[in-house]
């Protein structure tokens, strides 16, 4: 699967994990009036509005931040793509860099670089299919 789908489905669990939601409830039976009147009783306001909750940062040490990473893919039969990411990774505590050493597919003709954004000055991660990078930091994979 493309990196750009695992993180935009990654991205949407972390949004969804934080919004709670109530099981709807079986209306209650109308009350006997003592008059032998039956009424119905007002169910409660339900908000439908919810902020996600927000990760927060655990690391010992503080992780340097120098700025935005761009990953470059290649996967065989697919157009070479490319996204930016955020140059730390502080729910694991460590660089993007480290994360990808660990996380990208790296089978015949898979191939992954990263690269600082800052590096890389008017790359367009959007393009199709993605340059590759000028300036690489980590290079994973079959990239002959």
């Amino acid at each position: 699967m493309r990196r750009t789908a695992t993180a935009v489905a990654a991205a949407a669990v972390l949004m969804l994990a934080g919004c709670s939601s109530s099981a709807s409830k079986p209306a209650a039976a109308p009350a006997a009036h003592p008059a032998g009147v039956a009424t119905t009783a007002t169910p409660p306001a339900v908000s439908t509005t919810s902020e996600p909750s927000v990760p927060v940062e655990t690391c010992a040490t503080p992780l340097p931040d120098r700025g935005d990473v761009i990953e470059w893919q290649r996967e065989p039969g697919l157009p070479d793509s490319a996204i930016e990411l955020g140059g730390t990774d502080p729910e694991h505590c460590k660089l993007t860099f480290d994360t990808l050493k660990t996380s990208s597919p790296n089978g015949p003709g898979d191939c992954t670089q990263a690269a600082w954004l800052s590096d890389n000055p008017g790359y367009n991660p959007d393009a199709t299919p993605a340059p590759r990078l000028k300036k690489a930091q980590v290079t994973i994979g079959d990239c002959g």
